[in-house]
């Protein structure tokens, strides 16, 4: 006679549980986690091992509970209690204050992570989002791209384009343009009398970018160089933001680590990270103790 296998109350009492603790960590994650990361947001009494902790989690999924979102970085599915579109429009709405791009440069950042929706999905909701008043669009002088912002398209952000602009057609700073338009009293430029000081004003911004790409994060924080790369290329790009790195590794504030296979890094892969002594390539980023 084959066995039956009879589950308690107790027992479904606690799968149900599990499954509800499960749901509310995903929900307090600020975007869609791998089983490995979610087992260590678990609480203590629910820790489980990947195995169980993959198949509750592919339960949920199959009911609809939570979302299963294609791998990122990792070769791992991502899950979390939101729906593709919804994280689309946090990172759409998040990751561009202060950072103003075409509809098709934000569809090529954001598109490696949201594999869910196609190039013409995450297009119609930045238009989307534009309309209902959650993201700023305008042009910048001289231009005919329509340019999309979490930050308004203003008088400030069109002079800051304008001042970027002549930076790079001149090979100067940003910082030196300014001193030109700016008059010496304003207490924005007061002081800036050589590139060192320009150098720290980049350095600033590097530290603001990783602070606000990893919230309430402080030292050991780890960032991918080419996140950061991306996430301030309108604000301080190429040799600048090198530049900037460089001197805050030699100030001691952060640390790098080396990519272990450079040789499978294509030239854009390359070109993301950052060029190291002998040949190395740097990827990530440590903000130190």
């Amino acid at each position: 006679m084959s066995e039956s296998v009879v589950v308690s109350k107790e027992s479904r009492e606690c799968v149900s549980e599990i499954d509800d603790v499960i749901v509310r960590t995903l929900a307090s994650l600020d975007e869609p986690a791998t089983i490995a990361t979610l087992r260590k947001k678990l609480p203590g009494p629910y820790q489980r091992d990947d195995a169980e902790l993959q198949q509750a989690v592919d339960s949920l999924a199959q009911c609809g509970r939570v979302h299963r979102y294609s791998p990122y970085r990792v070769k791992a599915d991502r899950f979390w209690d939101r729906s593709p579109r919804q994280y689309a429009e946090s990172l759409l709405t998040t990751q561009t204050v202060g950072r103003f791009a075409t509809k098709n440069e934000l569809v090529t950042q954001f598109k490696a992570r949201l594999k869910e929706l196609n190039a013409k999905e995450i297009g119609e909701l930045v238009q989307q989002l534009a309309r209902s008043g959650r993201l700023h669009s305008g042009r910048f002088l001289g231009s005919r791209s329509m340019r999309y912002s979490a930050s308004p398209v203003d008088a400030q952000a069109l002079l800051d384009n304008a001042i970027e602009q002549i930076a790079r057609r001149f090979s100067t700073s940003p910082t030196e343009v300014r001193l030109l338009v700016t008059p010496a009293e304003d207490s924005l430029v007061r002081g800036a009398e050589n590139s060192q000081e320009a150098l720290v004003t980049q350095e600033t911004l590097v530290m603001e970018a990783i602070s606000e790409l990893r919230p309430g994060a402080g030292g050991g924080t780890i960032i991918p160089i080419a996140e950061l790369r991306r996430y301030l290329e309108f604000k301080l790009s190429g040799d600048l933001f090198d530049s900037a790195l460089r001197a805050l590794e030699r100030e001691g504030r952060i640390d790098f680590t080396v990519h272990p296979d450079r040789e499978s890094l294509g030239d854009d892969g390359r070109r993301e990270r950052l060029a190291g002594e002998g040949g190395k390539i740097y990827d990530m980023l440590i903000v130190r103790r």
